[in-house]
């Protein structure tokens, strides 16, 4: 009797090539707004660029993660997330494979302490280079929807992502470890969750990113692309825009009927600055008699704790609607 392979779905996004996008080249910004506004998730396609700036630098920060997880786990129990206070910007090191390097350790831009493990001052040049070229992207992004939607000056998106201001900006580098030789179960090592911030760009070459459509319950698998960068809208994008322009629910699966593969993947997440107001950037400002909108330093709180609480068995339906993005508290979620 013939095996059948089991089905893989596919979702098919838009590509946004950045070098025409750059400069104007008709089509290209409509693209873009007709991706935030359908699906939250696209390509950006690098290939054509002058210089482009990710060359090599991608490969050097895979050569960093491998050196990363590659450590003892004595080392890296120092650098885990229950060792590094109370928002965790570090990650869960140990169990998940999971290391979150704050900007503003980078680039020194705080009096925080920013303790990190040998690799990374190794890598300084690279990790400053990739934090760099996708600021720049996020920042042609940024203005382009602002553009689109005629936001006023002192409401463009751009103006709460300014690199001067204080935000929870991370760089996180993930591995997911191999299945034991034989077992083709499904694996799902991450709770479906939509980003809490504006921008998330991914560098990933092996499958396993899912998306759910809003409208739909397939789970879809996003393909990784040459030469181009996925990036899918958070929170703040959906909520700033009335839903005008789309979050997207994601997760990380195994493929249909294979064994889980080793994999290494890295993202650039752009948050907005910590007072950011958490609400519609299209409607009239709020009167003085109204209460204060929500800032986005609290509703990356209630998020965390939210993801916290998935991971613990703790779920509660509050959580459900701050892990689906949906703060007037509709939520949105596919169990896993």
């Amino acid at each position: 009797m013939e095996c059948k392979t089991p089905e893989i779905l596919t979702a098919s996004l838009r590509v946004i090539n950045l070098h025409n996008l750059l400069h104007g080249i008709h089509g290209e910004a409509e693209k873009l707004v007709l991706a935030a506004k359908e699906d939250g998730i696209f390509y950006v396609d690098f290939t054509g660029h002058a210089s482009s700036p990710f060359t090599g630098l991608v490969d050097e920060i895979y050569s960093l993660s491998r050196s990363l997880f590659d450590l003892d786990i004595e080392e890296k129990m120092q650098y885990d997330v229950d060792q590094m206070g109370m928002l965790k910007l570090n990650g869960s090191f140990v169990l998940t494979g999971c290391l979150q390097i704050p900007h503003h350790g980078i680039f020194s831009v705080t009096n925080e302490p920013f303790p990190r493990p040998a690799p990374i001052d190794e890598h300084w040049q690279a990790l400053q280079g990739i934090v760099r070229s996708c600021r720049d992207v996020a920042g042609t992004i940024f203005r382009t929807m602002s553009t689109a939607l005629h936001l006023p000056a002192d409401k463009t998106f751009e103006s709460f992502h300014h690199p001067c201001h204080a935000s929870l900006d991370i760089i996180r580098l993930l591995k997911y470890q191999s299945a034991p030789p034989g077992e083709t179960t499904p694996r799902v090592p991450q709770t479906a969750h939509t980003d809490l911030g504006s921008l998330t760009m991914l560098f990933a070459s092996t499958p396993g990113l899912q998306i759910c459509p809003r409208g739909s319950d397939d789970w879809l698998y996003v393909m990784p692309r040459a030469n181009s960068m996925i990036v899918n809208l958070g929170d703040a994008m959906s909520i700033w825009t009335d839903g005008v322009f789309q979050n997207v629910l994601h997760r990380v699966s195994s493929m249909p009927g294979q064994a889980m593969e080793e994999r290494y993947s890295f993202a650039v997440l752009m948050r907005p600055a910590d007072g950011a107001p958490m609400v519609s950037l299209m409607r009239p400002s709020p009167s003085g008699l109204e209460a204060e909108p929500m800032r986005c330093d609290i509703w990356l709180r209630a998020k965390f704790l939210a993801l916290r609480g998935q991971k613990n068995g703790e779920r509660k339906d509050s959580d459900i609607a701050v892990l689906t993005g949906c703060p007037d508290g509709r939520p949105r979620f596919l169990e896993v």
